[in-house]
C-alpha cells in the first residue's frame, strides 16, 4: 500500500502552488479531500496554510470551507487558535467569497 500524506505535507504543497500561482486541478481537489477526511490531525498553522493557498490561487472548494468552519467552531476550538491562525483563516475564507456566519462569531 502507498504511504500516506501527512497533514503538514498537504498543506505546504497548497500554500506552495499559491505562492507559485500553479493551479493543478485535480491535485488541489485531491488535498482537500485528504484534508476532509483528516481535518483534526492538522494543526492551526496547517490549516491557515492550506486556506491562504487557496485564497491565492483564487480557488475555492466549498466542503472543504463548511467543513473547516464546522471543525473551527465544534466543541470551541475557535477559542483555542491564536489570533494570527484565526484572523488569517478568516481574512482567507473572506478573499474566496466565503463567509460562514458561524465562524464570523
Amino acid at each position: 500500500s502507498g504511504r500516506r500524506l501527512e497533514s503538514q505535507q498537504v498543506s505546504n504543497m497548497v500554500y506552495t502552488f499559491g505562492k507559485l500561482g500553479f493551479k493543478p486541478e485535480q491535485v488541489l481537489l485531491a488535498c482537500a479531500e485528504h484534508a476532509m477526511q483528516d481535518l483534526w490531525r492538522f494543526k492551526a498553522q496547517e490549516l491557515d496554510n492550506f486556506t491562504y493557498g487557496m485564497a491565492l490561487l483564487k480557488w475555492r472548494h466549498d466542503a472543504y470551507l463548511h467543513c473547516l468552519a464546522d471543525h473551527l467552531t465544534e466543541g470551541g476550538r475557535v477559542m483555542k487558535l491564536d489570533a494570527q491562525s484565526l484572523v488569517s483563516m478568516t481574512y482567507a475564507s473572506a478573499l474566496l467569497g466565503f463567509a460562514n456566519p458561524i465562524m464570523l462569531r
